[in-house]
């Protein structure tokens, strides 16, 4: 008779890793949990572009307040005509371009009031560069992301005091702008004066890039937020209409 022991039986090895069923089944997880945590993420990215668009415009009504103190208290103009001198060019300064051929421009305004870093709205995808472009100047022309609205004044002497502007801290003195050119919406770049009614092209329109908001200096230095419902026409939405009541915010007589 055998007294020897049964040997003891070896477990069984896995495999080592995930078999595809697991794989397939983590995969599908993590899938839903980004799906549900995207729209989260993509508030909070906004947000927070909203916020350096704020503090931009913040940063320019300093600059601004600045500038009316040197400068008698009048508004800059949004452009100067035939010189091709821009609103932006009072607050920068123009004597950039004197290195880059421009010297016609060299001296004649020695802006110190903002910074072209100022201009650019981070929920942009155009970057801002002062120096590249067809002209030196075409930057300020045609890619900056905030303007005036053109009732606000033109050209010198029409240009208003801020001391005289009725109720300013209703007044608009710059917001987001996109360009509207032969008809087409260009969400991708700037420009340098807003119409106030209707889309128009050679002018911007009123920019609602922060989730609809459109971001909005107003003369007071304060900045606020706007909805609107239709991005290609933010007319229809207050405080953009024609309505009596809105044209308050950028007619700058009234």
């Amino acid at each position: 008779m055998n007294d020897r022991p049964f040997p003891k039986a070896r477990p069984v090895e896995r495999p080592a890793g995930f078999t595809l069923i697991e794989l397939l089944i983590t995969i599908a997880i993590i899938a839903i949990l980004a799906a549900m945590l995207l729209p989260a993420l993509n508030r909070a990215r906004d947000m927070a572009k909203s916020a350096s668009c704020f503090n931009n415009l913040k940063q320019l009504g300093i600059g601004y307040g600045v500038y009316f103190s040197e400068n008698l208290d009048y508004l800059p103009p949004i452009s100067q005509g035939s010189n091709e001198i821009y609103w932006p060019m009072y607050l920068v300064g123009i004597e950039i371009w004197g290195a880059s051929g421009q010297t016609g421009y060299k001296n004649h305004i020695r802006g110190r009031y903002a910074s072209p870093e100022m201009f650019a709205c981070p929920a942009m995808s155009a970057k801002v560069n002062p120096y590249t472009g067809k002209e030196p100047e075409y930057w300020y022309t045609n890619v900056p992301h905030y303007a005036p609205c053109t009732t606000m004044g033109m050209t010198q002497p029409e240009m208003p005091k801020v001391t005289q502007l009725k109720n300013p801290s209703g007044k608009f003195l710059l917001g987001d702008v996109w360009a509207y050119v032969g008809g087409q919406l260009w969400t991708n770049a700037g420009f340098y004066r807003i119409n106030w009614s209707t889309p128009t092209s050679g002018y911007g329109i009123w920019a609602g890039r922060h989730t609809r908001g459109v971001n909005v200096l107003h003369a007071d230095g304060h900045v606020n937020s706007y909805r609107v419902l239709n991005l290609e026409n933010p007319y229809a939405s207050p405080p953009f209409t024609s309505r009596d009541e809105d044209k308050q915010h950028f007619f700058y007589n009234r």
